[in-house]
């Protein structure tokens, strides 16, 4: 091998390390922001999931303190009566945690609002209910849950409630797709920088194979240059000998 060759070689060696190095720090750096991505987006797939939870559980509550208010109205059962004011205690809280979860939407920050109105329309209707119930009122206690019925509260906070639980399905299906995409993207470059890593590795491989067997070769000869030349010494001095 010629001094040219093999600086060209280990100039090729060292390109070709470098490139390794390269697509190394390239493959990390993109796994670990489709990895981050991909937390992100399941990250707000799950958050969808609870908003739409606390609007359930809050549409559950509110249906308890009616329906509690209801019995208690007809039977006057005191554990009726705490089981409402369970409920009811339980619903404000529900909203203000409803509020912060999607205080990023502006859409939904509007009909939450909304909501909270409608909600506390209601439960100042169950106050006075209860109240007319506890002092024997019962004609205008009747008269109360008339008017709430005929004014459809209950129903208002079901329409709005609604509404937002649309648009968390519309978020749930955008950011379930969005997730699996970033899921699949860091996938496929994990699987592709360990192909590029194991080719990488492959051509070292066989470079360092490669100029192994020309250095053998190399010795090879030089042993060869080396005997041919102390049998040339030895015949020429064999003649100046005779």
């Amino acid at each position: 091998m010629t001094p040219d060759a093999a600086r060209r070689r280990a100039v090729g060696q060292i390109l070709l390390l470098a490139a390794g190095f390269l697509v190394l720090v390239a493959i990390s750096t993109a796994s670990v922001l489709l990895v981050n991505k991909a937390r992100k987006d399941s990250g707000l797939v799950v958050h969808t999931v609870e908003v739409q939870n606390q609007i359930s559980n809050l549409l559950l509550e509110i249906r308890r303190a009616e329906s509690d208010a209801r019995g208690f109205l007809l039977t006057r059962e005191p554990e009726l009566l705490r089981d409402h004011e369970a409920a009811v205690a339980t619903v404000i809280p529900n909203v203000d945690r409803l509020i912060r979860s999607i205080s990023d939407n502006p859409r939904q920050a509007d009909n939450v609002k909304k909501l909270k109105a409608a909600v506390e329309r209601r439960l100042d209707q169950f106050a006075k209910e209860m109240n007319f119930v506890k002092q024997s009122r019962t004609e205008d206690a009747v008269a109360l849950v008339r008017e709430a019925a005929a004014g459809n509260t209950t129903g208002a906070i079901r329409g709005i409630a609604g509404e937002m639980q649309t648009e968390e399905t519309r978020l749930f299906g955008e950011r379930t797709v969005n997730a699996d995409r970033s899921q699949l993207l860091a996938a496929i470059v994990t699987i592709a920088g360990s192909g590029l890593v194991i080719a990488l590795a492959g051509i070292s491989i066989f470079l360092v194979r490669r100029s192994a067997s020309a250095r053998a070769e190399a010795e090879a000869l030089l042993r060869d240059n080396n005997l041919n030349l102390e049998s040339t010494v030895d015949e020429r001095t064999a003649d100046l000998r005779e």
